[in-house]
């Protein structure tokens, strides 16, 4: 599945405007088996996360990643959940599986067309105890250049060629967990009247072959945080979405679709903006709480918007 719309962003002087983007790629829709770690520039390449902080992401289903934000609560996006007949709902964090629940309309909570919040639960019913969760960065607004960590369970690292890197390992979220660094190049909403993601606020970030090692995202790293380092306390500003997926950056070849099988420079990737809702996801309660919760949540995103 791919959608191409146009994008309204802020950003450097120096990149071409995202209205010429002819193709954006959902990453938890691409093509692939169903069968490491985030794609980082340069061999071995990678960084070394608190355990606190990796023990908050889990895998959902075969093709996306899961954030924990409570003992039973997860935030990821949305549409990786379209994949599979049932959808699988199965999160895992370490070598432990969960239910999410996302059929059960007291636990979920829609935030905007990409991030949702779900309860998830232990494969008996009960309400899961997650004991690493992290928080919905609420500071200052983000400026261009700010250092990203970025995580998720896609492919990693494979070899490497004149404008950019094959994926190795499988096309989906089996790969491991992996982090690496970027840094923000823009943020702003996509653009296109009539497509589902119309207005969703989005950070945009480039994977450059120059300077410091960047990493970038691919199929399977749906729903993995992007994460802002304050004081040594990570937290989250977004969630992994989608990748421009056509080649403008190539004289000889303007216009190269480019597969689902590697990452090339120049490439964006997007993250669902979270900023707008860490009032919301950092209120979510202990277990035992959260149908209140959800019951009063849309009132609070209600109350939000007219102010």
């Amino acid at each position: 599945m791919f959608v191409s719309p146009p994008l309204s962003l802020s950003l450097p002087d120096h990149r071409r405007p995202l209205s010429m983007l002819c193709g954006v790629a959902l990453l938890g829709l691409l093509p692939g088996p169903s069968a490491t770690g985030l794609v980082v520039q340069g061999d071995g390449m990678g960084i070394n996360v608190p355990a606190a902080v990796s023990d908050a992401f889990g895998r959902w289903g075969n093709n996306a990643a899961a954030v924990a934000v409570a003992p039973d609560w997860v935030l990821t996006t949305r549409h990786q959940d379209s994949v599979g007949s049932p959808p699988d709902r199965t999160v895992v964090f370490g070598s432990t599986s969960y239910t999410a629940q996302a059929s059960d309309p007291a636990s979920v909570i829609e935030l905007n067309q990409d991030l949702r919040l779900v309860r998830v639960t232990q494969t008996d019913g009960t309400p899961a105890t997650l004991t690493s969760t992290l928080s919905v960065y609420d500071g200052i607004p983000l400026t261009t250049g700010t250092t990203l960590t970025l995580g998720g369970f896609g492919p990693r690292l494979g070899s490497s060629g004149a404008d950019g890197f094959d994926y190795a390992g499988n096309l989906d979220n089996t790969n491991g967990l992996r982090f690496g660094t970027n840094v923000l190049d823009g943020s702003g909403t996509f653009n296109n009247p009539g497509n589902f993601y119309n207005g969703m606020a989005v950070l945009a970030s480039d994977f450059d072959d120059s300077g410091s090692p960047e990493s970038t995202a691919g199929p399977g790293d749906s729903g993995g945080a992007w994460l802002v380092n304050t004081g040594g306390v990570f937290q989250i500003v977004g969630l992994s979405f989608a990748v421009e997926n056509d080649r403008l950056d190539n004289p000889a070849t303007p216009i190269n679709e480019a597969t689902s099988t590697d990452a090339f420079f120049t490439q964006q990737l997007f993250a669902a903006d979270t900023a707008a809702f860490a009032a919301t996801i950092n209120a979510i309660p202990e277990p035992g709480t959260a149908a209140a919760f959800a019951a009063f949540s849309g009132l609070l995103i209600s109350r939000r918007r007219r102010s």
